[in-house]
């Protein structure tokens, strides 16, 4: 009995040490710095001991008083996949949300925020990072759990490096790009537009002329030459992102929610649909020139959405737009959601507990059995 009790008691300690291990948080963090109020520094947000992320959404929030942040870039692990922010909309605070098709493994920075002071800093004082569970996954959609430290701004001055993205074949390595905000995207790319006499990206012709043209302007609105565009693939995906923080930015805020609710909601009875997922062919247009024209009678500054951008991206941008500002929508994607993450869970757990059960049970038959054995034979 003895014997059978040590066996039991060492399969629980594997197993409670693997549940341990696959526990074990996923650190955040930022090196400390110190900010000058006549320059921006750069500060990457990293993440160490990953073992696969697909998606995240941390929450940035900042003394107003003391700090201003200007632009959050991506960082190397998160060079693909949709990155988003909506850095401006409320002060203090803003969001940085990811998400990727496949997992992404290893250590480096997940994004790079660009500020400065807006006085001397007399004091150390903090930008608190945290992040939510229910959008924070990898690709099993199992939650990935930070351990979130806030960035200490010391009152001391700090030498800081540049930081880098991803290392070269030889061993060496290059500079991140300066942060850019999204306007100075939608700047440079509508002045190359206007130039050519195109209305959209998908009229451009001489694709190589016109990216010349976007990188010359691109250097000229910021100063530097480290945000070259190399092919019209970027250039779109670039420019719809860009847009869509414009967009964003300027329909939030200037109008109620539910007065965006509305626009969308009036829209969608115009061409006969009950959700945006159910409009189909030319009613796609029509729909996005519907919300335009409700919300231009609430803001007469809001973009021309349905002339600036091809009719698919500006029906996602209004999806997105709407999701936000309809609370019940939101929660229903994040409830289904968690559902199978739950689902998922309660597997990845079950499943192991039955399989020591299992065990356990084999380990006592089998020694019930030698017991039996031996009874007989004597």
């Amino acid at each position: 009995m003895k014997k059978v009790l040590s066996l039991l008691l060492s399969v629980i300690i594997v197993f409670a040490f693997s549940i341990n291990v696959y526990a074990a948080e996923t650190a955040v963090t930022a090196d400390k710095v110190s900010l000058s109020t006549t320059e921006s520094t750069l500060i990457p947000v990293k993440v160490s001991g990953n073992n696969g992320l697909m998606g995240f959404k941390i929450t940035v929030e900042y003394p107003v008083d003391k700090v201003e942040i200007d632009a959050v870039s991506r960082g190397e692990l998160t060079s693909k996949g949709n990155f988003n922010t909506n850095l401006g909309i409320n002060d203090g605070i803003f969001d940085v949300l990811w998400n990727n098709t496949e997992n992404v493994d290893g250590d480096g920075a997940l994004f790079v925020i660009s500020a400065k002071a807006k006085s001397e800093i007399t004091k150390d004082t903090e930008i608190k990072i945290s992040f939510s569970q229910p959008d924070t996954f990898n690709e099993s959609y199992k939650d990935v759990k930070f351990n979130c430290k806030n960035i200490v701004i010391s009152a001391k001055k700090i030498e800081t490096t540049v930081p880098t993205t991803e290392k070269a074949d030889d061993g060496s390595t290059t500079k991140a790009p300066t942060p850019i905000d999204s306007s100075q995207v939608t700047d440079a790319v509508n002045a190359a537009l206007e130039k050519f006499g195109y209305n959209k990206l998908s009229d451009v012709q001489d694709e190589k002329k016109f990216i010349a043209e976007v990188n010359k302007n691109l250097e000229t609105i910021t100063g530097f030459k480290d945000h070259d565009v190399s092919d019209m693939e970027s250039l779109k995906s670039m420019y719809s992102s860009a847009y869509e923080g414009e967009f964003v930015a300027e329909t939030t805020n200037n109008i109620d929610f539910e007065k965006i609710n509305f626009a969308v909601e009036k829209a969608l009875k115009t061409v006969g649909a009950k959700s945006i997922d159910e409009i189909k062919g030319k009613d796609k247009a029509t729909f996005v020139k519907e919300v335009e024209k409700n919300l231009k009678e609430e803001n007469p500054d809001t973009p021309n959405i349905s002339e600036d951008l091809e009719t698919d991206q500006a029906l996602d941008i209004i999806k997105k737009i709407y999701n936000v500002t309809n609370p019940t929508t939101t929660a229903a994607e994040t409830k289904a959601k968690d559902t199978v993450k739950k689902s998922s869970k309660a597997l990845y757990i079950v499943l192991p507990v039955l399989a020591v059960l299992v065990i356990a049970a084999g380990i006592v038959i089998v020694i019930k059995k030698k017991n039996n054995k031996q009874v007989s034979n004597d």
